[in-house]
C-alpha cells in the first residue's frame, strides 16, 4: 500500500509541474475576468474594506489556493523522490536502511526549504490579501517540514 502512495508522490513529482502550470494559469484568467470588477469593498470602515473582501476577490482567493496548494504538493513530492534512494529510511520507501554519506545534510536542507518556501509564499499571499491561501500555506507546509523532518535517518535516528 505504501509504496502505492510512494508511486504517486513520485508520478506528481514528475508531471506536477504541469498542473502548477494549469493552475496558474487559470489563476491568471481569473485575474483577468474579475479585473473590471472592485476588488475592495467601497462601504463600511476600512477594517472591514480591508479584510472582508467582494465576492470575485474571495473566488480569486480560492483559486490562488489550490495553485499554491499543487505547487506545494509538488515540492514535496520532488522531495521524496530524490531523498528515496538512499536518504530516507523509512519501512515504507523502497530502500530501507541504505545509506548515502554524501547527502548527509538533504533532510535538514529539505526541512529548511519547506519553512523558507512556507513563510514567503505565505507573505506573498498576506500581501495580496488571500486569507485562505496564506492560512492554508502555513498549515500545508509546516506540516510536510514535520513529515519530511520525522523521517528515520541514519542521522535522525
Amino acid at each position: 500500500m505504501m509504496t502505492l502512495v510512494l508511486l504517486v508522490f513520485a508520478l506528481y513529482a514528475l508531471s506536477g509541474w504541469i498542473a502548477v502550470l494549469v493552475a496558474f494559469g487559470y489563476v491568471l484568467g481569473t485575474l483577468a475576468r474579475m479585473r473590471p470588477v472592485d476588488l475592495m469593498r467601497v462601504e463600511g470602515p476600512w477594517q472591514v474594506r480591508l479584510f472582508v473582501p467582494t465576492r470575485a476577490y474571495l473566488r480569486l482567493d480560492r483559486v490562488a489556493t489550490l495553485c499554491l496548494m499543487l505547487f506545494d504538493l509538488w515540492v514535496v513530492s520532488l522531495i521524496l523522490l530524490l531523498g528515496q534512494e538512499g536518504i530516507f529510511t523509512e519501512d515504507w520507501m523502497a530502500h530501507p536502511g541504505m545509506m548515502d554519506t554524501s547527502a548527509a545534510s538533504f533532510q535538514s536542507d529539505a526541512v529548511h526549504a519547506l519553512l523558507t518556501i512556507m513563510w514567503w509564499t505565505c507573505g506573498f499571499a498576506v500581501l495580496c490579501r488571500w486569507w485562505t491561501a496564506a492560512v492554508a500555506q502555513l498549515c500545508v507546509l509546516s506540516a510536510a517540514a514535520w513529515w519530511i523532518g520525522s523521517f528515520e535517518t541514519f542521522w535522525n535516528s
